[in-house]
């Protein structure tokens, strides 16, 4: 598991920052080993991505393909460089759930 997290540009939109999270989404999908990621933003701008990988041999090599695409250059140009944190976790354990029915809107939750 690898986490990145990063502040965008003052001038990038919101549409403009998922935009570039999606560039990078698509282009990870083609390297193998990733197993999708998750993209959230707290209130001070900071954005932390959470991608999944087989194997940590796969992420060292999507990341150096990354970093060397033009394809992701958008998202590249977007992030402050300086902001830039990456860790690699090894997973212990995983859970979801979904149950039908129950779930809420947190728009105004107190």
């Amino acid at each position: 598991m690898e986490v990145v997290s990063f502040q965008m540009a003052d001038s990038t939109t919101q549409e403009e920052a998922l935009g570039g999270i999606r560039s990078l989404d698509g282009f990870y999908r083609e390297k193998l080993g990733y197993r999708g990621m998750q993209a959230a933003r707290s209130e001070d701008g900071t954005w932390i991505l959470v991608l999944n990988w087989d194997c940590v041999e796969s992420e060292r090599k999507a990341s150096a393909a990354m970093m060397a695409s033009e394809k992701t250059v958008g998202f590249k140009r977007s992030v402050i460089p300086q902001t830039v944190t990456k860790k690699i976790y090894t997973l212990e354990m995983a859970s979801t759930f979904d149950h039908p029915g129950r779930s809420v809107s947190c728009q105004g939750a107190t």
